[in-house]
């Protein structure tokens, strides 16, 4: 992702997370691990989406309530935050949402069709 807009949301993101690493990082996978707890977590990952939805829709010219571009962030916010706290919390928050968001905004895979039983 380009533009430091962009990157200053994504770095933003990624502060919140790493504020208390730890305790962060102990939340998510109670949360990811506790079915109780998935809604509360889900309230908190769409708050942190609608901040990546900001910077997103601005790079893409496009405006904040399209719903391709609320669509990407939540999903983006979703992976990045199960990757990190499946890593333990190891690396860079910040480059697992870059990472995330250069896989959906890079030209579309073509599906492969999938052969029809007979």
């Amino acid at each position: 992702m380009s533009g430091g807009a962009s990157h200053g949301i994504i770095d933003g993101l990624a502060a919140i997370w790493d504020q208390d690493g730890e305790c962060t990082l102990q939340r998510l996978r109670l949360a990811f691990r506790t079915p109780a707890l998935h809604p509360r977590m889900r309230q908190q990952q769409a708050h942190r989406a609608a901040e990546l939805t900001e910077a997103l829709a601005d790079r893409l010219g496009a405006h904040p309530d399209n719903r391709q571009v609320r669509i990407i962030a939540t999903a983006v916010v979703w992976v990045a935050a199960e990757e990190w706290q499946a890593q333990d919390g190891e690396g860079d928050l910040g480059a697992l949402i870059d990472q995330a968001l250069g896989i959906v905004l890079d030209p579309p895979l073509r599906a492969t069709p999938t052969p029809r039983k007979p």
